[in-house]
């Protein structure tokens, strides 16, 4: 019997969620077939708003070439974190870059600003 990694009520933010961003102009039953998984199975999931099984969701991030990890936004794990960090960077606009680096003291020059 599979174990399940997640379950989360609310539509934002879920593993399918997540799957949709990540899978783009990649149909669905595209993305079912590249992992080896019966489409009308994980309609089911989604539907019913339920993560899948641990090994379903390996198969779906390989099909997606991604870390399992990323796709469950509530997982504690360093590597999920990491990632969610990560994403967030991918999209910073300037100020939150500039920012960023004060906090950890990072200077594309090498030197620190006049305080």
């Amino acid at each position: 019997m599979s174990s399940r990694i997640c379950y989360n009520t609310s539509m934002d933010g879920t593993f399918w969620h997540r799957v949709d961003l990540l899978r783009k102009e990649k149909s669905l039953r595209k993305l079912c077939a590249d992992a080896g998984l019966n489409y009308h199975t994980v309609m089911d999931q989604r539907y019913r708003k339920r993560a899948p099984s641990a090994e379903d969701a390996m198969k779906i991030a390989r099909a997606l070439n991604v870390q399992a990890e990323s796709l469950f936004p509530c997982s504690s794990t360093p590597a999920g974190r990491k990632e969610r960090i990560i994403q967030k960077l991918i999209h910073a606009d300037e100020e939150d870059i500039i920012l960023i680096e004060k906090i950890f003291g990072i200077y594309v020059d090498n030197t620190y600003p006049a305080e």
